[in-house]
């Protein structure tokens, strides 16, 4: 086996290799792309609801909402009549909401 590279520290001698660097490499990208797909996993399995279910899990009017909404309290998703809401948003509002 060629040496990639050789170093020491103190009484400790380490020697790398060109095989030793490209299995760090390949470790690292799997670990990378796990967490990845592990956050666009998470992303596309939000739940959305409308704008009833929101107003009845935050006990909130409509016109709350849309205050809310306007000031950036929460976030609506959709165009027009058909806005949608997270429930994750919906649940860690109600959560700030009772502390």
């Amino acid at each position: 086996m060629e040496n990639f590279n050789s170093f020491e520290t103190g009484q400790v001698s380490y020697v790398i290799n060109h095989e030793d660097v490209l299995e760090f490499a390949r470790h690292i990208y799997r670990e990378i792309r796990r967490e990845f797909v592990s956050q666009k996993d998470e992303e596309n399995q939000q739940t959305f609801v409308g704008i009833v279910a929101t107003c009845k899990m935050l006990d909130i009017s409509r016109s709350t909402l849309w205050r809310w909404v306007g000031q950036g309290y929460i976030k609506s998703y959709g165009a027009g009549k058909r806005k949608k809401f997270r429930v994750s948003e919906i649940l860690k509002l109600k959560e700030e909401r009772s502390a």
